[in-house]
């Protein structure tokens, strides 16, 4: 069985993109006052030391995460001590998502489309909030953006296999941000095997060499700098043992954790309640945007109506949410479907596996925006495509949704 995508995106001209990244890094550096004397917190520090230790011409010796965001953040480390500067940087990378939303839905649906997906995704609050964060998500964001649309792009020229073969480079970038780019690239690997391209079973054995190369080299390299056995990162597994176990965890060497975490995976009566918790967690309405909107000891410095903007950006997740959903449902069979799909359900599978905070969702929220977008371009066409068939399923999704929101309220404000 194999899939076409729709061919209305034709190759992008004009001063589109660059009139929207300059609107969106406009806006990024606005609210650059509020997040000036903003702390470091969680993660923030690592990030930041160790960028820190790398700018000082020193490898980085510990691989409690991916290592390619702590070694590009060292670029704004080795130009100032403040980590003023890393927030403008970040702020920097997050505008050039902007035009490459714009691309990606022009590419799959229409300019319309690209420029609404474009203009949300520039005020988007959780994202303006990761903007300024020295979290990888950003980072990871903008390369699952370049290498979808790059994917897209070759799949509509059918013969362009360079674009193809440097989309699955770039996956191989994000997989060595975050460990969710496993996720984006599973999902390129699923949507090759449903296009109508020629060959692919020949393109699809390149796209996992050329994906584990970078791979396997670093994790080489680390396992001799480590003297163990050292698979891209740590965290992942201290992370996962700590949302059942606690913090104590942390205390343990990675050895001693790799074996609680096997040993975690065995106990299968387990699981459907660890899932169940992890998806709750993933798609509650509070996020770490809202918890320093709200949290005493980590508040914005003097942003006016805090309380009022948690909420707005609580209720614009909900909308993405909702209207995501139900453009997905609206969406014909095509190949854009088919990745967006698989990008959601291999995300909701690593609830099986790992500790899943909200933050997560951010590198994936594109898809919703984009279907969102597609619902709002022309919403009678789009609503037209709900049969009885899709509505039950959607209805069903709704309600769990809705479930996920009404349990969570107690707990708004926290870190999510």
């Amino acid at each position: 069985m194999s899939l076409a995508i729709p061919q209305r995106g034709s190759s992008p001209k004009g001063r589109e993109p660059l009139l929207l990244f300059g609107l969106a890094l406009a806006i990024r550096l606005s609210l650059l006052p509020y997040f000036h004397n903003l702390q470091l917190s969680g993660d923030e520090f690592y990030y930041w030391k160790s960028a820190h230790i790398i700018a000082r011409g020193t490898i980085l010796r510990n691989f409690i995460h991916p290592p390619l965001w702590t070694y590009i953040l060292s670029i704004p480390a080795a130009i100032s001590d403040h980590y003023v500067c890393a927030r403008i940087f970040t702020a920097i990378i997050s505008s050039f998502s902007v035009p490459l939303v714009y691309l990606l839905a022009k590419c799959v649906f229409s300019k319309k489309v690209g420029i609404i997906a474009a203009l949300i995704y520039t005020i988007y609050p959780n994202i303006l909030g990761f903007s300024h964060y020295l979290w990888p998500e950003t980072l990871l964001s903008l390369l699952a953006l370049l290498s979808s649309y790059l994917f897209f792009k070759a799949i509509a020229r059918k013969t362009d296999h360079i674009l193809l073969y440097l989309s699955f480079f770039i996956s191989s970038l994000a997989l060595l941000v975050k460990e969710f780019g496993i996720i984006h690239f599973g999902s390129i690997i699923f949507t090759l095997a449903f296009s109508a391209l020629l060959n692919k079973r020949q393109i699809i054995i390149r796209a996992i060499i050329i994906f584990l190369t970078p791979v396997i080299l670093f994790s080489s390299f680390a396992s001799i700098l480590a003297r163990r056995p050292v698979m891209i990162a740590d965290a992942f597994v201290y992370n996962s043992n700590e949302a059942d176990l606690g913090k104590p965890v942390w205390r343990k060497s990675p050895k001693a954790n790799l074996k609680m975490f096997m040993d975690r995976l065995l106990l299968f009566r387990e699981i459907p309640a660890r899932f169940a918790r992890q998806i709750y967690n993933l798609w509650t309405p509070n996020s770490f945007p809202i918890f320093r909107l709200l949290h005493s000891g980590e508040k914005y410095s003097n942003v006016p109506h805090a309380a009022l903007l948690a909420y707005i950006t609580s209720g614009m997740y909900i909308c993405i949410i909702v209207f995501g959903l139900t453009g997905i449902f609206c969406d014909e069979n095509n190949l854009f479907k088919v990745f967006a799909v698989s990008n959601l359900l291999l995300l909701l599978s690593t609830g099986l596996l790992f500790l899943m905070c909200s933050r997560f969702r951010i590198s994936f929220i594109y898809i919703f925006i984009i279907y969102t977008s597609l619902v709002l371009a022309n919403p009678r066409a789009a609503l037209r495509q709900l049969t009885l068939g899709k509505v039950l399923p959607l209805l069903a999704i709704f309600v769990l949704f809705i479930t996920i929101i009404y349990t969570t309220l107690s707990s708004f404000g926290y870190w999510g």
